[in-house]
């Protein structure tokens, strides 16, 4: 997809009622909605973050998938693994000057697009991932993230 048209399908905006054809605007007309998104300069489009830690997580699976249809596309993506990345409990401190936050904050950054692939725990996304998120917070403004989750296993709620 072109950096400078965003592509959307319109659903019927109420019953009975014909739904407009496809359409591409441009990403100029979106400016008044508070979203700034800048043609890519950067490699990265597409980031895809797994926020679990269990070795044999479904929305570390769904994430794979997501990456996969994406090499499919020839879409830029790269995957962000939590389990793989050493990261600081956030203390609102030195946490922040960690050699991982630092690199995490830069490639998050770098994105236009982010795609967060989370088990629910107790009707929220995981620790590993509120703890990224409170790192890096600065890194996600003037982002368009998506979201994917896994629940209804033995540790949801």
């Amino acid at each position: 997809m072109p950096n400078d048209i965003l592509s959307m399908e319109f659903g019927a905006l109420r019953e009975g009622s014909q739904p407009p054809p496809s359409s591409k605007i441009p990403v100029a007309k979106f400016q008044g909605l508070g979203l700034n998104l800048p043609a890519m300069e950067s490699s990265i489009e597409y980031l895809i973050i797994s926020g679990s830690l269990r070795s044999n997580s479904r929305s570390r699976a769904m994430a794979h998938f997501l990456s996969d249809c994406y090499r499919s596309q020839g879409i830029a993506a790269q995957m962000i693994d939590l389990r793989g990345v050493p990261l600081p409990f956030c203390d609102g401190e030195a946490a922040y000057d960690h050699e991982s936050v630092l690199s995490l904050s830069n490639t998050i950054s770098e994105a236009r697009v982010v795609i967060i692939a989370t088990p629910i725990y107790n009707f929220d996304v995981s620790a590993a991932l509120k703890n990224l998120i409170e790192l890096t917070g600065e890194s996600w403004e003037d982002k368009v993230v998506g979201f994917l989750c896994a629940a209804g296993g033995s540790m949801s709620y």
